[in-house]
């Protein structure tokens, strides 16, 4: 299986790339340079399958493997749809849920409301969760895949917050949590997206900002089941959402000198 792995990581990203150029997934880069978008879809390929296998061979923690896999799989096409037939006329939640009331359905509505269904789901039914702690837990995940999108404005910044909150989140499973596999064996292909993200040389797209993020958010709330630490997770990230309604992340990062080194650490600017 590691000898797999490995191939894969070596074959997928050419394969990936040829194939969103033959269907003409491509968009200019602040270069002016044609590339793909949604390059995403490699660690999507290469750690789903991965995870279905784990999960066969370790039974008892095929449940949790299985819901990575999910959301991974499911949020990663979702957000597929979005990159590949979305119209970018509206942006944010907002935008896309007034169209909704407006009686138009936009591929980022479906992406929103397909995105808190499938987290929700997965809690109620591949966790056994009761509907309520469901409920909260599936929100925070679609939350969290979108506060990834909603930072893929700049090469690397998304892809580079990804490995920054997983190498955290590693560092505290060590000590606390069985799940650090799990995390581990997505940062590895995130490693090398990163690498192209990062140079402007490919795009990850809603289908790597929307599965990454949701990626976060399962490990969030299995990491801190509590419903304090749910409850802060999930004010947290309305009050984010609600301030990207009104300020732009790209200003605030760009006035702050912490933030701004760190972005700049992150790609090319």
């Amino acid at each position: 299986m590691l000898g797999i792995g490995t191939i894969g990581l070596l074959v997928l990203p050419i394969i990936v790339e040829k194939f969103l150029r033959k269907i003409k997934m491509v968009r200019p880069n602040f270069q002016g340079k044609e590339i793909p978008v949604g390059f995403g879809l490699f660690p999507i390929l290469w750690s789903v399958p991965l995870f279905i296998a784990l999960g066969f061979l370790k039974r008892e923690e095929q449940h949790i493997y299985s819901c990575f896999a999910i959301l991974i799989g499911g949020m990663g096409l979702l957000g597929f749809i979005d990159d590949r037939w979305g119209d970018r006329t509206s942006t944010g939640l907002r935008g896309h849920f007034k169209r909704f009331i407006d009686g138009e359905i936009t591929t980022g509505f479906v992406k929103a409301a397909g995105g808190i269904a499938l987290s929700i789901c997965v809690f109620r039914y591949s966790l056994d969760q009761n509907w309520s702690t469901s409920i909260v837990s599936g929100t925070i995940v679609a939350l969290s895949a979108n506060m990834l999108n909603l930072l893929d404005l700049r090469p690397g910044r998304a892809s580079g917050s990804f490995l920054t909150v997983s190498f955290l989140l590693t560092a505290v499973m060590v000590f606390r949590h069985h799940i650090i596999i799990q995390l581990v064996l997505l940062l590895v292909p995130v490693i090398v997206l990163h690498e192209r993200d990062s140079r402007a040389r490919a795009m990850m797209g809603d289908t790597g900002s929307n599965s990454l993020g949701a990626a976060l958010g399962l490990a969030a709330t299995l990491l801190f089941p509590s419903w304090l630490a749910h409850g802060i997770m999930l004010s947290v990230l309305i009050a984010l959402h609600l301030v990207a309604e009104k300020i732009s992340f790209t200003k605030v990062i760009a006035a702050n000198p912490f933030l701004s080194r760190m972005d700049k650490l992150f790609g090319i600017r």
